[in-house]
């Protein structure tokens, strides 16, 4: 998944401007599966899969979108 998100990122040209970090557990790990979670918005998504990377970073890192 960090992969994926990392990828998406560059994808978009955004390396410089976006920072991708892994953490620990957030409080909902066992139960929901990947957290993910966009600042400063504090947007946030449990049971993220791979394929939800690219429409999430979409509504979140485009500037008309989010």
């Amino acid at each position: 998944m960090l992969a994926a998100v990392r990828a998406e990122v560059a994808r978009r040209g955004l390396r410089v401007q976006v920072w991708v970090a892994q953490t620990s557990c957030m409080g909902w790990c066992s139960a929901e599966g990947v957290t993910l979670t966009f600042w400063p918005k504090g947007a946030f998504y449990q049971g993220v899969k791979v394929e939800d990377v690219a429409g999430l970073c979409a509504l979140h890192l485009e500037p008309s979108r989010g």
